[in-house]
């Protein structure tokens, strides 16, 4: 809920990190320090959380959007209106693919 607020009193997206485990939320913050792109993306163009899918604000960020359905996922929410604008799952998508992750938020 902070993140939600933070991003829309700057007017940016919120970007969501949804992982399983601690251990995914460190390998996705490996990826983020590798890639210039998506690491500017990620804090100068939004507002950047991580969320343990056992969490109560995990849970309901699915009930929200429903489209959200595998981990680990990256989610980028519009701060205007609480649309998802982006979505990438999967451990493939999310964890291994920096340059794709970075094309897709830039």
């Amino acid at each position: 809920a902070e993140g939600i607020a933070l991003a829309q009193r700057q007017g940016k997206p919120l970007f969501v990190l949804l992982t399983a485990t601690e251990e995914d939320a460190a390998a996705f913050e490996r990826s983020v320090e590798s890639s210039e792109g998506l690491k500017r993306a990620l804090t100068d163009g939004g507002i950047f959380i991580k969320l343990l899918s056992s969490s109560e604000d995990a849970t309901n960020l699915r009930a929200a959007y429903a489209d959200v359905s595998l981990e680990p996922a990256l989610c980028m929410i519009s701060a205007e209106n609480g649309a998802l604008l982006l979505s990438l799952q999967g451990r493939e998508k999310v964890l291994e693919d920096a340059a794709g992750a970075e094309e897709a938020v830039g």
